[in-house]
């Protein structure tokens, strides 16, 4: 039975392009340019499961896994990172292709991608509009404190006092400077004396 589900697999992994397998783990598993798209696990540590495990677009292992449990469960070590196991005696081998091309095209390279003419499956985030120079500039706080920063009304510094104008009158001294100009002493002019007549 397992060489049989082994044979099915291996004739869809190999008809994509770039594909290589050999053992790891123990079982036969399945390379894009040495990275792991499809692993074949034969009753792995008597999970009782004739399976492949691969990975899955961000967010549909979950779905998968609810809405038929029978056919599709979370593999063990790869489960974590999104990777869903498909019990192949209860799977199409249409809806097996597919899952298995699906897989091919999130694990290979992009370059390799763009040769055949392939399309990532997985959502990509929705850009981002670039933030502004001073945002970008803006130390790192924690979320909500810059928020509430913006709430509160900026502080302005007092504004310096502009040159008088003609009609006003000049600020007053200190008394202290009053003091000191009204008791300096005078200077005495000093008197050239003419030559003593002789």
């Amino acid at each position: 039975m397992s060489k049989k589900q082994l044979a099915r697999v291996r004739r869809f992994c190999s008809a994509l392009p770039e594909t290589s397998e050999r053992l790891s783990h123990g079982e036969p598993t399945f390379f894009v340019r040495n990275k792991v798209f499809v692993m074949f696990a034969n009753n792995h540590h008597g999970d009782g499961h004739i399976a492949v495990w691969l990975p899955a677009p961000a967010g549909v292992q979950l779905g998968l896994i609810e809405s038929t449990p029978k056919t599709y469960f979370n593999p063990p070590y790869v489960g974590v990172r999104g990777w869903v196991g498909i019990e192949l005696g209860r799977i199409s081998d249409a809806d097996l292709s597919f899952h298995i091309q699906m897989a091919w095209e999130l694990v290979a390279p992009k370059r390799l991608l763009s040769k055949v003419g392939a399309t990532v499956v997985s959502p990509k985030p929705a850009p981002t509009r670039r933030a502004s120079r001073s945002a970008r500039k803006m130390p790192r706080v924690r979320r909500g404190v810059r928020e509430r920063l913006a709430d509160q009304p900026r502080r302005t510094r007092p504004r310096r006092a502009s040159s008088a104008s003609p009609n006003e009158t000049p600020p007053t001294p200190p008394m202290a400077a009053t003091a000191l100009r009204t008791s300096r002493v005078q200077p005495v002019p000093i008197r050239s004396r003419s030559p003593a007549s002789t």
